[in-house]
């Protein structure tokens, strides 16, 4: 079992978050555990490949094998330097080395997604919401490494410049993780599987296209080696609202550090509901060229959607 430890919540602390916990005392395990243990009647769901239960009407428990420490990392991260985005409060959070499964225990926002909200408002009231949304997501862009991680300007990593976590990628579901990456060149290499060059390749297509890909990828390195602060899988149903308003960004499992890109690819292909993609560039930077080198990136080594 872990040690426990109670870390201070400073951006001094996000790398023991990650090795240790927060908040991680004996009696928070033994709480989780033993709510979780009669939650039979609590109400619960599913999310993606972890599980999430209400366990008071303003706390949750997000929890799986899937699940890790970097998420609370984040907001951790968050409440620290950016406390007027609306994140969930982070109460606790703990891995049981035994079962293999994280448990990460935050606030409940009181809010409903996007997604069930957007099709009933008005024009004029998502048009307001879409302005609080590029609001956060500027504050989000102007966030600074904490110079305590020692975290490169050009690093591609996780809030406390550890592995990364992105279901979308291949081998990057589970415990092993993505990254880190000293350099945006050193993660496109990974995203190509290794291919530096086109010499071996005989199929012309496949040889065409990644000869594109890895020219795209080359612009794309030149125009700012500076990474940012990333949400990574922003979608209507990360996004809570309430009386007009938007009062939660959720799910910050696959958050880190990115090319500015990257916000804008992964909200282009993340679930979303008619119309919705076209809302997008109101509040994100679009960047479509880095979208059309994403698409090629997709068709030919993702196996995600």
């Amino acid at each position: 079992m872990t040690a426990p430890i109670t870390p201070s919540p400073h951006s001094s602390a996000l790398s023991e978050v990650c090795t240790r916990g927060y908040n991680n005392t004996l009696f928070n395990r033994w709480k989780t555990l033993f709510l979780l243990a009669v939650s039979r009647h609590i109400p619960s769901r599913r999310h993606s490949n972890c599980s999430i239960v209400y366990l008071s009407p303003s706390t949750l428990v997000k929890y799986g094998r899937t699940v890790h420490l970097s998420e609370a990392a984040a907001l951790l991260f968050l409440a620290s330097s950016a406390p007027t985005i609306p994140v969930p409060k982070l109460h606790h959070a703990f891995r049981d080395d035994k079962s293999g499964m994280t448990y990460i225990v935050m606030e409940k926002i009181d809010g409903r997604p996007l997604d069930d909200a957007w099709q009933g408002n008005s024009p004029e009231e998502n048009e307001r919401l879409l302005s609080q949304l590029k609001r956060i997501f500027r504050e989000l862009r102007a966030l600074k490494k904490p110079a305590e991680t020692g975290i490169g300007a050009g690093a591609v990593c996780a809030a406390d410049g550890g592995k990364l976590h992105d279901h979308r990628i291949w081998n990057a579901a589970g415990e092993k993780g993505l990254g880190p990456f000293t350099s945006e060149a050193d993660f496109n290499l990974f995203l190509r599987n290794g291919v530096s060059n086109t010499d071996s390749i005989t199929d012309p297509q496949r040889k065409e296209d990644i000869q594109r890909l890895i020219e795209l990828h080359r612009e794309s390195e030149q125009k700012d080696t500076e990474t940012v602060f990333t949400h990574g899988d922003m979608n209507l149903s990360n996004i809570l609202v309430k009386e007009g308003k938007v009062v939660g960004i959720v799910d910050w499992e696959m958050a880190g550090w990115y090319p500015r890109y990257w916000e804008y690819t992964t909200a282009m292909n993340t679930h979303y509901i008619r119309g919705w993609r076209e809302q997008i560039g109101k509040f994100l930077d679009e960047w479509p060229q880095e979208k059309e080198m994403d698409d090629l990136w997709r068709k030919l080594y993702c196996d995600g959607p």
